[in-house]
């Protein structure tokens, strides 16, 4: 591809893990909440994530808030395992018994968050400028 649209957090892995040099032609956008972290349960907190398994898409900007939230939480990543589950799957998997929290973003986020009896504990309005969209651009196609 000569561009594309994606957050900052896609151009700091995808293309640069490939060796591409890639260029940020133009930030469309804020995540600005987003993105978030919703746990079952009514009035939890950032806290109960410590010891609960966390689905989310790993490497990706799901897995950067969760990292922050539990920076603010005086937690870190060992203190929850994560889950790799993929976006198409992340809103049906909030659905089971099993999974007690999520990471994610719109609009799976807003199923997660509509779901009774669900506390949204973190999202990206915590964080502000922090998670961006973006039109990347090959720089050398750039040039």
């Amino acid at each position: 591809f000569d561009g594309c649209t994606m957050t900052n957090m896609d151009a700091l892995t995808i293309p640069a893990a490939g060796g591409v040099d890639s260029t940020a032609l133009i930030v469309s956008d804020f995540s600005n909440g987003n993105d978030g972290i919703v746990l079952k349960g009514e009035g939890k907190t950032l806290a109960d994530l410590k010891g609960m398994n966390v689905n989310l898409v790993e490497l990706s900007v799901s897995h950067y808030l969760l990292a922050r939230a539990l920076e603010n939480a005086r937690l870190t990543e060992k203190d929850v395992k994560t889950v790799n589950t993929s976006d198409a799957d992340i809103a049906a998997a909030f659905n089971t018994d099993e999974v007690q929290a999520v990471t994610t973003w719109n609009p799976m986020l807003a199923e997660a968050r509509a779901k009774p009896g669900t506390t949204e504990v973190f999202n990206s309005s915590q964080v502000p400028g922090e998670i961006m969209d973006m039109m990347v651009v090959n720089s050398a196609v750039l040039k």
